[in-house]
Parts: C-alpha cells; sequence; structure tokens
C-alpha cells in the first residue's frame, strides 16, 4: 500500500501571499498558475490530494507534483517557468541577421554557382559559415521566421518578345508536330 503524501501546514504570511498570487493569476487569466496556489491552500485544512484534484479537476498525478513542487521550492515553486520545452536554437540573433543579410545578396556573393537560394544551399551554407548542422526541412521554418517566403518562378520571360513568339507559334510550331497518319480502307 503506498504511503500517503505528507500533510503541508502553512503559516499565516505564506497563506496571504498564495492567496495574493492565486488572485493575481486569476485576474491575468493565468488559470494554471493559480490552480497551483488554489491546490495548495485546501492540502493546508486537511484535505486530500484526490479530493483538491476532484475540485480543481486536474488529474491526481498533477496536484501531486504542485504539492512536492511546494514542499521542495515553496512560493518560488509556484511561480511561472519559462519553457524549456524544444531545442535550444542553434543561431544566436546576430547569426540570424546575418544569415538574412547573406540571403538578401544572393547565393553567388556567398560562393555558390547558382543564382537562387535553396533550402539544401541554405542549409550548406549555415554549416559552413557557423558550423552548425540543420536539416533543409528545418531550414525553411527559420527562413519562414526571418521573414522569407517560398517563391516561384515566373512562367513566361521577362525579356521575351511578344511578337516572335506569336510568328514562332503560327508558323514553326506547326511544322515540328507530328500529324497521324491516315488510315486507308483495307
Amino acid at each position: 500500500m503506498p504511503r500517503p503524501p505528507a500533510p503541508i501546514s502553512l503559516t499565516a504570511k505564506q497563506r496571504q501571499t498564495l492567496q495574493t498570487k492565486e488572485a493575481s493569476f486569476a485576474a491575468q487569466g493565468r488559470r494554471r498558475w493559480a490552480d497551483r496556489c488554489r491546490a495548495i491552500l485546501p492540502r493546508d485544512q486537511g484535505y486530500g490530494i484526490d479530493e483538491v484534484s476532484g475540485i480543481l479537476r486536474r488529474p491526481y498525478r498533477t496536484v501531486q507534483d504542485w504539492c512536492r513542487l511546494w514542499r521542495e521550492e515553496g512560493i518560488a515553486g509556484m511561480e511561472p517557468q519559462t519553457s524549456t520545452r524544444g531545442r535550444k536554437k542553434e543561431l544566436d540573433a546576430h547569426e540570424r541577421m546575418l544569415l538574412a543579410k547573406a540571403i538578401d545578396r544572393g547565393p553567388r556573393k556567398a560562393g555558390f554557382p547558382g543564382g537562387v537560394w535553396t533550402s539544401p544551399l541554405v542549409a550548406q551554407y549555415i554549416e559552413q559559415r557557423w558550423g552548425v548542422d540543420y536539416h533543409p526541412g528545418h531550414v525553411r521554418k527559420v527562413l519562414k521566421e526571418l521573414g522569407f517566403s517560398v517563391q516561384q518562378p515566373r512562367q513566361k520571360l521577362a525579356l521575351a518578345d511578344p511578337a516572335a513568339q506569336q510568328r514562332w507559334r503560327s508558323r514553326t510550331l506547326p511544322l515540328l508536330k507530328k500529324t497521324p497518319k491516315r488510315e486507308e480502307p483495307s
């Protein structure tokens, strides 16, 4: 049989601080952080974790973790923490700014033969310049964060002569097309 969780006893000052924080979080619309404070107050009055989790409509384990945080860290355990989820950004703000400038200048200025940036090419540039290995799929996300978007090539040539194109379509193209052979009656 698992042992019951240790009870929590609060001083008047701690109770007042928790109530103030709970009201502040609730006013800001930060329900999760308000519930952290709400979970500790009934535990001080003798309610069990299962009862508190029913009142707050939170999982038993969550309330149990909040109580453990209170015992270990006190009021600091009730404070919002910055998220540590996800991978940290490999390029800092300055390096991202330099990357944006390099993209604006074009791949030729960066020492590549082509005139168009592609995700694999940007990933290769980042690897050469800063030694950070990015997957080309992730490079697209980085570029979007920097304000760049995917560009599709135009379908018609910018410097094409419309009259010459029409002449080619009417005179040369019909000569190039194959015509089906006529079947003769047997």
